[in-house]
């Protein structure tokens, strides 16, 4: 063995060199520092001093790669060299990337509008319900506002400015629901999926690629009326690989109450009763004077008096007591008559609520492609169990979409995208369907009463607060919603990378229904006296129909022009048309609460609505944009509408829009600042855009038909009523943009800088009009009288970076982004002043409220104040 050692051959015994050089850039020969420098097939390197030297150890025919973000990467042979220099090249891929706008695509340094790109790997890992929650905080300008945290909820999602409906309290003391009050025709942001309006709640967060976010006139212009208030475009994955590629993730969450309520209340009974006499007895707006003792309790006879209250102290402190810690008592020794005495200490909220409730959410996606043929199928199930802890609270999604190509020839590829989206949502309800849960338990909730009788039977306040409701499962809501949506495109592509023309027909069809049922709750106030909380029982059913049919015919031109000169053309045509129905049916007084047919029911009076309409809408737009020398940029921009819900006399509005830019960045003069500064842009843009979302119909006279509420000939007959009043004028509404902003990259593009400035002008905003005579018996019509004025501005700063760890790639980013709006009402019929409602001049989510001047430290000093005729002592 120890000869035939020698016979091995030297190389295997090479030492390893070390290795040194210089890392610098090939355009300026510049030393780069932090470069990192590794050993192919290792997880050995270095990385490059301030002066971009660097040493290492390696074997005679290692290879060598070298790496920083914003520069291509590098592979170098040692050969048995001792010096190994190596020059980078800048990676200008940041900045040639292509941003998704409307129909279609244009680099990122050609971008002259407000646009904002998201990449759907930001979105991934997040078990929440939908989309828009995942979005919330990562678009500067996307508002999103959540009601509640119900999984089917994707809240109001405005771009530019929060919405301009609120609703405001009447007066003091007078109902807490208040008005509503609206401007406008609304100005929520049209969401695209694939280039169909859809929902964000319906979409799978894996299967999105990007969303691109086209926030002011210019950028939506090719978009027209549906997107006046701004455009989400989300674009779904496509196959990107050559072999067959199966992935599945899945995860299990258990979710938590940010305030856990019923750990906030008093639920000591007499703790709570001590201090509502005290606060009865101090509390000057009550219906006797101050100073008396309640009559009862939440209003109703025999539930206070002072026997009672002495009574619940001994039972509470007094250990020695016969009745000590005994929660059920007699009325009549109390006062109460034969109703039954409660000496409760019950935690309603603690009854329904759990701590936690379980989220899953499971994803399995195959997808290839080869040189003709690609596929890609994706499933998601999302389930969530409810947040109560009786009551059978369930909520089920699924989602589905196939997306394939077939390349028919160089030039010719037929695509299609369907989807299929199902939910099911079961969830206990209080009876009426009008109340929430929570206010059951003020007024019926309080802590001296228990849920059930000695007995077993339910008390009256189990009834009322849904605790029968609930553990019977016999009151609830549930709603059922089934999407299917596809969509097949032909690509025609003439010359190739150079003229394009692309074609598609989509059909949706959306399927929802409701279900309510009430059944009557009942409990036991007094032994063998059952009362109703509620009269009456019923089951209602909601059908909701839609049928969307939509076409585009896109043409995109984008000649070589050489290097100094870049074109993108772009213009099409776009056709819509929705078909909705609805059906509502109710009866009251159902049989059989556990068998809830309409069949089986006692009343012989149903209610039943069966309306709907017909929309359409034919645009034909286009875009021009052109960059010289690399660095001066301008845009046109212009969409041509018409929508069937105008009369014939404004059915068709123009809209148009214009931007230039401005790369300083790549004037000769900024040579100076290559080494840092990667892209400075300036830009502008104006442009108008049209809103139609107007309710169906509103230019005609319309006859409402009823049924009377007396009895004629011994029957309900139908009667109509005079035809509604039409505006003088009826139009679209006209949304203008004036934006102004900036977008630079430093550092290799690792560092971005982007801030804009905007003024959101809408005239003609559909609203009440001028007041009309009394005598004439009607309302005022609404018509196109109103403008508001929106002023806002967004920066953001980003910070993007790699290196290797563990001899992999870690590459993170950092961004952080702050925006403001606020908008002013400039035009709204308001004779009567009214802070309520609108006014010229309001600022929208403007608080009224008393202002003071002080407090007064002792009566003196209150008496000695100066009066006027706003301030009166005494």
């Amino acid at each position: 063995m120890a000869i035939l050692l020698f016979l091995v051959p030297s190389e295997v015994f090479a030492q390893k060199l070390t290795i040194s050089g210089f890392v610098k850039e090939a355009a300026t020969n510049e030393p780069v520092p932090g470069a990192v420098v590794m050993i192919k097939g290792t997880s050995v390197g270095t990385s490059t001093d301030a002066n971009g030297a660097y040493t290492i150890k390696a074997d005679a025919n290692a290879v060598l790669v070298c790496q920083l973000f914003g520069y291509k990467t590098v592979e170098v042979n040692v050969s048995k060299r001792s010096n190994v220099d190596i020059l980078l090249q800048e990676d200008t891929q940041m900045l040639d990337a292509t941003v998704v706008v409307g129909y279609g695509t244009l680099k990122k340094t050609q971008l002259v509008g407000a646009v904002e790109n998201l990449s759907g790997e930001e979105l991934e890992g997040r078990t929440n319900s939908n989309v828009t929650r995942s979005l919330q905080g990562q678009i500067p300008g996307l508002n999103i506002v959540q009601a509640d945290g119900k999984p089917t909820h994707q809240g109001s999602i405005t771009i530019r400015g929060n919405g301009t409906s609120y609703q405001s309290r009447q007066k003091v003391g007078g109902s807490a629901k208040g008005a509503k009050h609206s401007i406008g025709q609304g100005s929520s942001a049209l969401v695209l999926i694939d280039g169909v309006e859809g929902d964000l709640t319906t979409v799978n967060p894996e299967d999105i690629e990007t969303v691109a976010v086209l926030k002011d006139a210019a950028s939506a212009a090719v978009y027209g009326a549906r997107g006046a208030f701004g455009v989400i475009l989300v674009t779904t994955k496509t196959p990107k690989t050559d072999k067959i590629s199966v992935n599945y993730n899945g995860s299990v969450s258990l979710n938590r109450r940010n305030i856990m309520w019923e750990d906030e209340l008093v639920t000591d009974g007499l703790q709570w009763l001590d201090t509502f006499v005290e606060f009865f007895r101090n509390d000057k707006r009550t219906p006797t004077s101050a100073g008396s003792l309640p009559g009862n309790v939440n209003n109703r006879s025999n539930t206070y008096s002072e026997a009672y209250h002495e009574e619940f102290r001994r039972r509470k402190t007094d250990p020695a007591y016969e009745n000590y810690g005994k929660i059920y008592g007699d009325g009549k020794d109390v006062g109460f008559g034969n109703n039954y005495a409660y000496y409760g200490s019950t935690n309603w909220l603690d009854m329904f609520y759990k701590d936690m409730n379980m989220t899953q959410n499971h994803n399995l996606s195959i997808n290839g492609a080869s040189e003709k043929v690609s596929y890609a199928i994706s499933g998601r199930y999302y389930g969530q169990d409810g947040i109560y802890k009786l009551g059978n609270e369930d909520f089920n999604q699924f989602n589905l979409r196939a997306k394939g190509s077939i390349k028919i020839t160089d030039w010719l590829k037929l695509t299609n995208n369907t989807s299929v989206f199902k939910r099911k949502y079961h969830q206990p309800m209080v009876s009426g369907g009008s109340q929430p849960l929570l206010r059951q338990f003020e007024h019926r909730g309080q802590p001296i009463y228990p849920a059930f009788n000695e007995d077993g039977t339910l008390t009256f306040y189990g009834a009322s607060c849904m605790y029968g409701a609930f553990e019977d499962g016999n009151t609830y809501q549930e709603n059922n919603k089934l999407d299917v949506i596809t969509s097949t495109t032909l690509d025609f592509e003439p010359i190739k990378n150079v003229l394009k023309f692309t074609g598609d027909f989509t059909y949706k069809a959306i399927r929802s229904t409701q279900a309510r049922v009430s059944c009557i709750q009942s409990g036991y106030s007094a032994p063998g006296a059952l009362e109703n909380y509620n009269s009456s029982s019923y089951k209602s059913d909601w059908r909701f129909n839609t049928d969307y049919i939509s076409s585009n015919i896109v043409g995109t031109y984008t000649p070589k022009l050489g290097d100094n000169h870049d074109l993108n053309i772009v213009a099409g045509w776009n056709l819509e048309k929705t078909n909705y129905r609805r059906l509502y049916l109710t009866r009251k007084d159902l049989l059989y609460p556990s068998i809830p047919s309409f069949e089986l029911m006692a009343s012989d009076e149903y209610g039943v609505e069966d309306r709907g309409h017909d929309k359409s809408m034919v645009g034909f737009f286009g875009r021009v944009n052109y960059t010289l020398l690399n660095r001066y940029i301008v845009e046109v921009a212009a969409r041509y509408d018409g929508s069937s819900l105008f009369p014939s006399y404004s059915q068709w509005g123009f809209f148009p829009s214009a931007s230039v830019g401005w790369r300083l960045s790549e004037e000769p003069w900024m040579e100076w600042s290559k080494s840092w500064m990667n892209n400075f842009k300036l830009r502008a843009n104006v442009g108008s855009l049209g809103n139609a979302t107007i309710d169906p119909y509103s230019f005609l006279e319309l006859m409402g038909v009823s049924k009377s509420s007396k009895l004629i000939n011994g029957e309900k007959v139908p009667y109509t009523t005079a035809a509604s009043i039409i505006p003088d004028n009826l139009t679209w509404e006209t949304v203008t943009t004036y934006d102004a902003g900036l977008d630079a990259d430093f550092l290799k593009s690792r560092l971005s800088i982007s801030a804009d400035y905007y003024v959101r002008d809408v005239k003609d905003m559909f609203i009440q009009g001028p007041d009309l005579p009394e005598v004439l018996g009607d309302s005022t019509p609404k018509g196109n009288y109103g403008a508001i004025q929106t002023k806002g501005w967004e920066a953001t700063i980003g910070w993007r970076d790699s290196f290797k760890l563990a001899g992999k790639d870690f590459n993170y980013n950092i961004k952080a982004s702050v925006w403001d709006s606020r908008t002013w009402v400039k035009t709204y019929y308001n004779i009567n002043g009214d802070i309520l409602n609108y006014y010229e001049g309001k600022e929208l989510g403007e608080i009224w409220g008393f202002r003071t001047d002080g407090y007064f430290l002792s009566n003196e000093e209150a008496n000695n104040w100066a009066t006027d005729k706003f301030h009166k002592n005494g």
